[in-house]
This record gives C-alpha cells, structure tokens and sequence, in this order.
C-alpha cells in the first residue's frame, strides 16, 4: 500500500491529556472487604490530621508570631537580621515533612516570600542565592525538566507570566531588591482556588522568610557568608531566618564565629519530641474503644520496637499499622465484620457461605465451640448458617462492649501506677496495653509489685488517684460503657469515708486505734499494735521469743507470729477495701486478654509473622531472595522456579549471572562466564563457543555483570585482567 503523501509539513504541538483522577484500586471497590477497609482507613486518618494540626498549631503558634512582629519595630540602617532558632532534636526523621508544613503556614499566614534551603542544595554561595532567590521569585527549581502538573498550568496564568518574564542570570540579591520592590507595588493576584487563604491587607512590606531545615549540615564557610551577605542587603530587604537546629543551641554559636552571630537577633524555639507525639497519637487516634480495628500486643509491640529502637519516626509507625491494617482486610470477606456495633446486622447479613466458613475455622470459634455445654448449639454452630450469622452479631457486641471496658480500665490502672516507684508496670498506657494484650495482667508479676506500692500510698494520693479513676469511668459510662456503672457506684461511695477520716472519734475507739497523727500513719501504716491469740495484745515479739531452747520452737514460734491478726487504723482498713475492689471488680473482671475472647481476630490483627519481613526489612537476605528466586517479588509465571537451583532463560538477567557465579571459585573467568549466559539467554544456537556474539546479549551481560558489582558480589582482580574476583560465599 503506497504511503500517504503530506500535502504540507510542520510542527503541531497539542496539549496532554488530563491526569486520571479517578481511584488506583477501583477493582476492590465493589467487595465488602474493601468498603470496611476504606472506612477504618478513612477514620483514623481524619482524627491523624485533625491530631496533627493541633501539634503544629501548638510548635508553629508562637514561632509564626514572631515571624509576623520580628521586622516590624526593627530600625533599617542598622537593624540585625530576626533569626528563630527551632530545636528538633536529634531523633527527628519527619524532618521534611515538618519544616514543609512550616512553610506552607508561614507563606498562608505570615508572608508569601518563603524560601527552604537544603545543604545538598548549596554547595556554594552562589548556589545558595540562586536557590534562595529562585523560591522567592515563583520559579521552580526544576524549571528545566518541565515537569509541571496540568492542575498548575490551569492555575495561576499571571503566575506563569512572572516566571517567564525571570531569568536565570537575574537570581541575585540586586534583582532581588528591584522585583521585591515591584511586587509591592503590583503584587500578582490571588487564585481564585485558593480564595480561603488571602493573606490579610497590611501597610507593612511582608517579610522574605529564609528557612534552613538542617543548620548543621550546611557548610560552615557558605552558611557564614550568605549571613553576611543578607546583613549587608537587610535595610532594603527584610530578611527572617528559620534556623532548624538538631542538637543544642550552642551549635550556633560554635558553627558561627562572633562577628557572623551579631548580626542575627537570635530567639530559640523547641519543638515537641517524636516519643511526646506518638504517645499523643496512640492516645487520641489507636486507644479508642470506638475503633473497628486495633492492633494485637505482639503487633504493637514489634511496631513500637522499630520505632524506640530504629527510627523514632512517628510517620514510619502510622505506615507500619496502615499495612498492617491492609493485611487484617486484603481478600477476606469476613472482615467486613470490622465495623460499628449498629452496622453488624447488616455486615452479618451479606456473609457467604464461604466467609460463614472461614468464620468456623477461626482459631477462638473452634474454642468457643468445644466450651458450649449444649451439644445442639454446637451442632447449630456447625451446620445452620442463619443460626452462625445470629450468634455472630452477639458475640461481636459483646467483644465491642468488652472493648470499651477494656481500654477503660487500662487507662485507670495506667494513671495509678504511672508514678510509683521503680514503675513496675512502667509509666505509658502502651507498656500497660502490650502487657494487658499478651497475657493475663492480674496474674502477672508486675501487677502483684504495683498494688503491693499502692497499698503504702498516704490518704491525699490515694483519694486524688481515686477522683481522677472516676472521672475516668463517669466518662464511660456517659458514653455508653454500662457494664461498668456498678464498679462506679462501689468506688464513688469511698470518697465520703476519706472526708470523714480523721474525724474525733469515741474515747474508747480511740483506745482501739493508738494512732497519735494522720500523717504519722500514712508514712508508716504498718506499725499498728498486735494482737495475738496466744499472748496479750501488748506483748512484744522479743518476749514471745524468749525461752527458746532449739530450731524447731523457734520455727514453731514464728509459724504463730504469721498467723496474728493486728489492728488497722480506719484508713488502712478504707485502702484494703479500695484496693481490693479496684483489683477485683474492675481489673479481674475487665482487663482480660483478648486472644480470650471468641471473634477477637475480626478486630484485632496480631499476625506478626506476615508483617515482620516487610515492616524490619533485611537488606542481605531480601537481595540474596530476589536473586536466587525473583518470582517471590516479581510474582509473575516466567520466572516460577520448582526449584532454586534451577536456571530457566525468561530470568532476568542478574539472576542468571548471579547463580553461574555461585559454579565459580574465588576468581572466575569473564569469557567462560559469557559463554555459558549465552548458552542459557540463547540455547538455540550451537553448543560450541560463539566467536560472533549478538551485541545486544553481550551488552545484557555487560550491564548485569556491573550490576552485580554494584551489589558487591564481585570485583575486578589485579592478577588477570580477564577475571573478577568473588567476594561472598553462601
């Protein structure tokens, strides 16, 4: 067929298509699983944001204060520059995202002119004011590559006229001052998307705010002479630095000599640390009852390990239970159960057959099952699908209600064991919860050490414990917890007694009761007189000893002395009985582990095992895994192997240069090593050796024998040019 012949030639540019704005995973959007996923999901990032405004309002508030004031009072002829020094600390991996949003609400609230500078970015002084004039400028730094978004080039036509109008050889300070003068002048409309956010109208210049997130990092030589430079042009551009410190303050001053440092008007601000914020998030977002999804002991705790012990990223944690929460409901039916209490019957309702099924096999059913006393329950259980959805919805209530009353007492033993000496059960709910999760806390030995602390604490700690425990549970039972309006009522019936302790007593209860001072008994509550069945009641211990002639009267003796009974004073007798009803009704009865309870895999994921390799990630053993078998990453059928061993041709190419390198000794040659890829790579050509090798396949071979050494598998050898030395056996 002739080809078209143009009747004219030229160039026609035409726009690109819009971005798909449409959702990534619209093939899960029709499944149950899918749709309970999204809501748990939906939920904990609205209270994440809402938790997340509220900590930078309260870093940000007076720093963005003193950014708005600082320029304003100063003399120009002979003003220092306003720098606010942000400590951070050193465990801050969320450093980005942090000083991100700082300028965005800075250039929202304070002045539109916000420039970050990176120290990768300024290697020099002329980098430096480049990058810093190109920010203030509204050009982009990847202005060349041209990768602008088309919501962007929608957006802001005068913007985009500003920017064509800059060039890269006016990024000075000079040009600076001229366009900054402009600008206040004409300054460029506001976008009518963004309308919410005009900054508000005011006869002073908005000052050009210079934040630099890693003060330390930065070299010293370029960081002291931008300083100096922008000194020398503060009377005509009002300059605010944001130093972002890691350390100390004295770093400053170390990295800054004295002539450098007076010129900045220095004021410091500390942010919160990451252990302050993730136990914020875990409070406020992971501990509440409400929740349909929460985190097993053994889950939380490895998650809470990275964290204390890797990174101390709160970022890197909510990821961590986001994929966690993506394994509790990926291609599981039967999670749609993960839900609110009055949504249950209708969940229950559309089960399959199949999920009803993989119900019956949960691990806490088949208990449940086995523990039914009536043998006609447990047949139902087996074969009625109706009864199964019915008992299904109970059960779940009954786990939700536990819930409630689970994390309530948590937060009451928690707050009267936080300040004990020594902390037994530590001084943070998220010790108290991997505790309570993992096993059962009333038996535990730390429990037993704390109430055996509590049982010495004076009357005014123990009655202000006592008044924050039940604002704890009124505020329970306000939202719905009844199960424990009894415990309630018993605790809120003890606060009374403490009023009327030490009240003036009868003559002969006070001859009962020797106590000369309250506070006398508080500090030493277990000096009270005994009294003993065999002796008087005013005979000491020395003379119940006396006349012992062997081991065996004395051992007698001390047997007796075990079982006397002694006088407590009113207050020790009030905080034996609070005690003993914090331990009994409220600890016993509600702070059971939940792998005890039937459906507790529904709302709680505790598999640790599935998540491990992907949350702790083993560089080696994940590298030497892609190597040897690239199905379990790649997960595609050419390259499933029935055994490792094996070398099939449709494998990419550094796995099969990889395992003919595991044949070879410590030096092995390039040319046999070659020959037998090609072997491999192209089996239909003979067997003999290719002296004419397709340029394509040696280049293959060239790149993955590089890639190889970039893994640090092999390297060059210095005793024959035509070998490479291996470097790892395994």
């Amino acid at each position: 067929m002739d080809s078209t012949v143009s009747v004219s030639k030229g160039c026609f540019a035409f726009k690109r298509k819009k971005r798909n704005q449409g959702p990534t995973s619209a093939r899960f959007s029709g499944q149950s699983w899918y749709k309970a996923y999204r809501n748990s999901l939906t939920s904990s990032e609205e209270l994440l944001n809402v938790l997340e405004n509220q900590v930078f309002d309260e870093i940000f508030g007076g720093l963005i204060d003193y950014i708005s004031t600082c320029t304003s009072g100063c003399v120009k002829s002979h003003c220092e520059i306003p720098a606010a020094t942000l400590l951070t600390g050193v465990n801050m991996p969320d450093h980005s995202s942090l000083f991100s949003t700082l300028s965005k609400k800075v250039s929202h609230s304070c002045s539109p002119h916000v420039a970050t500078l990176w120290s990768r970015d300024c290697s020099s002084l002329k980098a430096s004011v480049e990058r810093m004039c190109s920010q203030f400028m509204l050009v982009p730094a990847n202005e060349e590559t041209g990768n602008v978004s088309s919501d962007d080039e929608e957006e802001g036509e005068a913007e985009s006229q500003n920017k064509r109008k800059v060039q890269r050889w006016n990024f000075n300070l000079k040009y600076l001052v001229s366009w900054y003068n402009n600008f206040q002048d004409n300054p460029l409309p506001q976008k009518k998307k963004k309308a919410t956010k005009i900054l508000p109208k005011s006869s002073s210049a908005k000052p050009l705010v210079v934040i630099i997130p890693d003060f330390e990092s930065f070299t010293t030589k370029v960081l002291q002479e931008l300083i100096l430079l922008l000194k020398v042009f503060q009377p005509k551009l009002p300059f605010v630095l944001v130093l972002g410190v890691a350390t100390a303050v004295s770093a400053v001053h170390r990295v800054l000599p004295h002539h450098v440092s007076c010129c900045l008007r220095m004021k410091v601000f500390h942010s919160q640390p990451s252990l302050a914020y993730l136990n914020e998030v875990l409070e406020k977002v992971f501990f509440l009852p409400n929740r349909p999804f929460h985190l097993g002991g053994k889950t939380f705790k490895l998650l809470m390990d990275v964290f204390l012990f890797h990174d101390f990223s709160v970022m890197g944690f909510i990821q961590g239970f986001k994929y966690c929460m993506s394994q509790h409901f990926f291609d599981k039916d039967w999670t749609a159960l993960s839900c609110m209490p009055d949504e249950l019957p209708s969940a229950a309702k559309h089960l399959s057959k199949t999920d009803i099924e993989s119900v019956r096999k949960l691990p806490s059913i088949r208990k449940h099952i086995e523990s039914l006393s009536s043998r006609k329950d447990q047949i139902a259980w087996i074969t009625d699908d109706n009864f199964v959805k019915g008992e299904i919805v109970k059960l779940l209530t009954e786990l939700h209600k536990y819930i409630e009353a689970f994390f309530t007492s948590l937060k009451c033993l928690n707050l009267l064991t936080s300040d004990l000496p020594g902390a037994p059960l530590e001084k943070h709910l998220r010790s108290v919860y991997v505790l309570a999760s993992t096993c059962d806390i009333v038996k535990s030995q730390e429990l037993k050490e704390g109430m055996k602390l509590l049982s010495l604490s004076s009357s005014d700690e123990l009655e202000s414990k006592l008044k924050e425990v039940l604002c704890i549970l009124h505020e329970a039972v306000k939202n719905g917890a009844q199960q424990l309006e009894t415990v309630t009522k018993k605790i809120d019936g003890f606060l009374p007694r403490f009023k009327t302790l030490w009240m003036p007593s009868s003559p002969t209860k006070s001859m009962r009761s020797p106590l000369k001072s309250p506070s006398k008994s508080a500090r030493s509550p277990l000096k009270s007189p005994v009294k003993s069945p065999l002796k008087s009641p005013l005979q000491s211990p020395s003379k119940i000893l006396t006349n012992i002639s062997s081991r065996s009267q004395f051992r007698e003796k001390l047997r007796e002395m075990k079982d006397v009974s002694s006088y407590l004073s009113p207050f020790e007798k009030l905080r034996t009985e609070v005690l003993t009803c914090l331990l009994e009704d409220l600890f016993t009865t509600f702070l059971v582990s939940p792998q005890t309870k039937p459906l507790h895999e529904v709302l709680f994921f505790d598999d640790v095992s599935s998540v491990k390799s992907y949350i702790i990630g083993s560089q080696r053993q994940a590298l030497l895994r892609g190597l040897r078998d690239p199905h379990f990453y790649l997960d595609c059928n050419c390259c499933k192997l029935s055994d490792l061993g094996d070398i099939l041709p449709t494998l990419p190419d550094v796995s099969i240069v990889y395992k003919l390198h595991l044949e070879s000794g410590k030096l092995i040659n390039m040319f046999d090593w070659m020959q037998s890829f090609l072997t491999i790579t192209n089996p239909s050509t003979s067997f003999e050796e290719q002296t004419e090798v397709d340029p394509k396949l040696q280049a293959r071979f060239t790149r993955a024998v590089a890639e190889l050494q970039f893994l640090g598998f092999i390297k060059s050898s210095n005793r024959k040019t035509d070998h490479v030395t291996r470097l790892t056996w395994c």
